[in-house]
């Protein structure tokens, strides 16, 4: 009895051990595969694109100086000072469906619209003057669950910022094909807003 009971101790820590290593890699592994960053080099708080300050029309902060006493130097540009960078925007093209019908494509996909931009403004803080266009074909499953993403096109778009639409489609489901599964194509058009 004490054998057995040493055994089965010894067979719960074993699993909890490859528990504890296997998870966190298998997590790794995802993010990488998707093109999202790991959640340890995210920032602490995302601003939402809409929150993205207007650098030009942003009240200045007011401060009174002591006489004589030295002006701190002005930052450089970048958004790694706080200068906010461009403001980014996304026009979907109408959705082309082939396969399987799905009841719910134009709502699902206008639901990743928010996505899009965030992946969008992510890369305008790397590259200020990105823009382009980009068309997804999305493989859809007989259940409703993205089997694919491929990207075509993207000239001006950086590798990060196509790999990142390609997470936001592959993280949706659908609802399930009637006639069996079905193929998308989403044409995304990424812009500056003047």
């Amino acid at each position: 009895m004490a054998a057995t009971t040493r055994a089965l101790w010894f067979l719960v820590a074993a699993l909890t051990l490859v528990a504890a290593v296997a998870l966190p890699w298998f997590i790794v592994v995802r993010v990488w595969e998707r093109g999202e960053e790991p959640y340890w080099e995210r920032p602490v708080t995302e601003p939402r694109v809409d929150d993205v300050v207007d650098a030009e029309r942003a009240p200045l902060p007011t401060a009174s100086l002591a006489p004589n006493s030295a002006v701190p130097p002005a930052p450089p540009s970048g958004s790694a000072t706080g200068i906010a960078s461009p403001r980014g925007n996304l026009a979907l093209g109408a959705t082309t469906v082939s396969g399987g019908a799905i009841a719910d494509v134009g709502a699902t996909v206008a639901a990743m619209a928010a996505g899009f931009r965030r992946c969008y403004q992510r890369g305008l803080e790397r590259d200020p003057e990105m823009s382009g266009t980009l068309r997804l074909s999305v493989e859809v499953g007989a259940n409703g669950e993205v089997v694919a993403t491929t990207p075509a096109g993207g000239e001006g778009l950086s590798p990060t910022v196509i790999a990142c639409t390609g997470g936001v489609v592959a993280s949706r489901v659908f609802a399930k094909p009637k006639g069996g599964p079905a193929t998308l194509v989403i044409p995304l058009s990424f812009f500056v807003a003047k």
